[in-house]
C-alpha cells in the first residue's frame, strides 16, 4: 500500500469542482458517515446518494445499474 494515499489531504473548502458524492451503505473503508461529514464541508456540493450493496468498497465495480443514472444525469449537467 502507498503512503502517498494515507498522507495526502484535500481542505474540502478549497474544492471548486462540481462535486456528486456516492457511497455504499456497507462500505467499511470509506463509510457512510465520512461521506456525510464530507457533503458538509464542501462548499457547494451537487449531492450525496447512499446506494446500497453487498459489495462494499468494490460497489464502484458491481453496482452498474445503480451508478449509471447518478452519473449520467451528473454529467448532463444535473444536481442529481
Amino acid at each position: 500500500r502507498s503512503q502517498a494515499i494515507d498522507l495526502h489531504r484535500v481542505d474540502p473548502a478549497s474544492v471548486t469542482t462540481p462535486t456528486l458524492l456516492i457511497s455504499v451503505d456497507s462500505d467499511l473503508i470509506v463509510p457512510t458517515a465520512l461521506m456525510e461529514e464530507l457533503h458538509r464541508a464542501l462548499p457547494d456540493p451537487l449531492g450525496h446518494h447512499c446506494i446500497r450493496s453487498l459489495h462494499g468498497h468494490d460497489a464502484f465495480l458491481k453496482e452498474q445499474a445503480a451508478l449509471t443514472p447518478l452519473l449520467q444525469d451528473f454529467l448532463a449537467g444535473g444536481a442529481a
